[in-house]
């Protein structure tokens, strides 16, 4: 069975955001992992290999700070939601 990701970008009014929406066809992320990453912490799969959305969550802070939103969960897939400002201040 082919797993597909879809890639959903959306202009959010009046706010003056977007959110991006990203969504696969797998078998979505683990009870643990999504709790590790709902509560902030350095989530590690089962294999024991970290978890390259960790990297885009600091990015993100970086960037961002609390401008930026990223939120985990499963819909037939797993699902992660960005919601980033358009301009920056």
């Amino acid at each position: 069975m082919t797993n597909l990701i879809f890639v959903y970008a959306m202009l959010v009014s009046p706010d003056e955001r977007m959110k991006i929406r990203i969504q696969d066809t797998g078998k979505g992320f683990s009870n643990e992992v999504l709790r590790q990453m709902q509560e902030n912490i350095n989530p590690i799969n089962d294999s024991g290999e970290h978890i390259g959305i960790w990297n885009v969550k600091r990015r993100l802070w970086l960037l961002y700070q609390n401008q930026a939103d990223i939120a985990f969960h499963n819909d037939h897939g797993a699902v992660i939601e960005i919601g980033l400002p358009l301009r920056q201040g």
